[in-house]
């Protein structure tokens, strides 16, 4: 039988029992309110890791930390169409850090692999 989680089926098949073990297991470590809390002591319980840990996940409030940013990012999006400028280059990791945008306008093009640019530097 087939698990249903919102709109999402889940088909398990022998797998089924041990994933619901897990699920257990991380309700009952209350997983995703640490997780959203940005707790280190999901992975480990050093210093250093709970360092590293809190600075990776700015990206959970990051669009709340952004909304009160709009209106000086519109205005400097008209500065710059208004100094004449017609293209931007968005640079960034790739991946779930390229922007989803409803502009046709918007091309998104990875760049060269860190294996394509082997030999391309200058001594």
């Amino acid at each position: 039988m087939p698990e249903q989680t919102g709109a999402t089926t889940f088909h398990l098949g022998k797998h089924r029992d041990s994933v619901q073990a897990a699920l257990a297991r991380l309700d009952r470590q209350r997983f995703l309110d640490r997780f959203l809390a940005k707790d280190p002591t999901l992975w480990k319980t050093d210093d250093e890791t709970a360092r590293v840990v809190r600075n990776r996940m700015g990206w959970l409030d990051v669009a709340a930390m952004m909304r009160d940013q709009v209106a000086g990012i519109l205005r400097f999006a008209d500065q710059l169409r208004g100094d004449g400028f017609k293209h931007v280059v968005l640079l960034g990791m790739g991946g779930s850090s390229l922007p989803r945008c409803p502009s046709p306008d918007l091309q998104a093009r990875p760049g060269p692999s860190p294996a394509s640019r082997s030999g391309q530097h200058r001594s």
